[in-house]
C-alpha cells in the first residue's frame, strides 16, 4: 500500500484497536498485564526538567500524561490519536509539541532528544528498520530509548489454546483472534537483530513475567 493508503488504514485501526480499550478492558487479566507494562515503562523514565522526551506513536497519551518532568514532544500518524492526546494533555506546561507525524520520517534534527519512547509501535509500521534508523538519528549520543513489543508467537500460542477451549471470545472481548493491525511478527530476537549496530539493548523485561513473556519492555541506549 502507498503512504496515503497506509495513513487511512492506520487511522481506521487506531479507532478500532486503540490502547485505552486494553487499559479499561472488562477482563482483569488484560488490565493487569497493561498495568505491569505501564509501571515498568514509568519506572524506566527518569527525566530532568530540561530533557527532551519524544513519544513516537503516542496514541491517546495515556503514558505521557503521567510524566511530570521533561520537555515532551508527542507524535502519532492518526488524526484521531492526536486529537485525543491534545485533549488529555491540555494545560500541561511541560508539553512542547503534540502533532501528526510519521515515525519513519521524524521531522526533528539529528541528536535532538535525550529520551525516546516507542511503545507497541514498531510492529505497526511499514519498515521497522527505517524506524530504528530514525530513532537512532534523532537521539543524542547516550540517549535512552524504551521500545516495547508484543511477543507475537507466545501470544498466538496462548490464543490458540483458548480458542480450542472456546473461551477466548468470552474472556477477551474486543481482542481480535487474528491480529490485523500488526504488519510484522515481533519478538525479542527480531528486535535484537533490527537494532544491532545502531542501539544497545541494556535490559529486556518480560511482561507479565519470565514464565509468560507476552510482552517485552526494553531499555536501549544510543
Amino acid at each position: 500500500m502507498n503512504q496515503q493508503e497506509f495513513i487511512a488504514w492506520n487511522h481506521r485501526m487506531f479507532k478500532k484497536y486503540n490502547n485505552e480499550r486494553l487499559y479499561y478492558h472488562p477482563n482483569p487479566i488484560v488490565r493487569w498485564i497493561e498495568s505491569l507494562r505501564l509501571k515498568k515503562i514509568l519506572g524506566l523514565v527518569k527525566l530532568n526538567p530540561k530533557d527532551k522526551f519524544l513519544s513516537l506513536g503516542c496514541g491517546e497519551a495515556y503514558i505521557e500524561n503521567r510524566l511530570s518532568s521533561g520537555q515532551l514532544y508527542l507524535l502519532d500518524l492518526s488524526v484521531e490519536a492526536i486529537a485525543r492526546a491534545k485533549h488529555k494533555m491540555v494545560g500541561r506546561e511541560n508539553v512542547k509539541e503534540i502533532k501528526i507525524g510519521d515515525a519513519l520520517n521524524i521531522e526533528y534534527p539529528d541528536n535532538f532528544f535525550d529520551f525516546i519512547l516507542c511503545s507497541e509501535v514498531i510492529e505497526h509500521v511499514l519498515d521497522y528498520n527505517r524506524l530504528i534508523n530514525e530513532i537512532s538519528r534523532v537521539a543524542r549520543p547516550g540517549a535512552q530509548i524504551i521500545i516495547t513489543i508484543p511477543n507475537e508467537k507466545k501470544i498466538d500460542f496462548i490464543k490458540n489454546l483458548l480458542i480450542k477451549t472456546r473461551v477466548f471470545s468470552i474472556l477477551f472481548k474486543n481482542i481480535p483472534v487474528k491480529q490485523e493491525w500488526h504488519l510484522h511478527e515481533f519478538d525479542l530476537a527480531l528486535l535484537k537483530k533490527s537494532t544491532a549496530g545502531k542501539l544497545n539493548i541494556l535490559t529486556a523485561a518480560p511482561i507479565p513475567n519470565i514464565f509468560l513473556p507476552l510482552r517485552y519492555v526494553c531499555l536501549l541506549k544510543k
